[in-house]
């Protein structure tokens, strides 16, 4: 029990380390956040592929249904 008391304070320190590095790691997390994504153009165009190729396999779809 005494070994347990008088390791608190070290606990407090160790949980109030990592408590600096959570808060560090949320405000970078934030500022990330508020930055455009890299990739947006990328990633629009690679839909737009997608959905012409969906449309496509579509049509064939509906045309070899008849």
């Amino acid at each position: 029990m005494e070994n347990r008391v008088a390791a608190l304070p070290i606990l407090a320190e160790r949980t109030a380390e990592r408590m600096a590095e959570a808060e560090a790691k949320i405000a970078e997390a934030e500022t990330m956040l508020d930055r455009p994504f890299k990739h947006a153009e990328t990633l629009a165009t690679a839909r737009a592929e997608v959905e012409r190729v969906d449309a496509a396999i579509a049509a064939r779809s509906d045309s070899s249904c008849r």
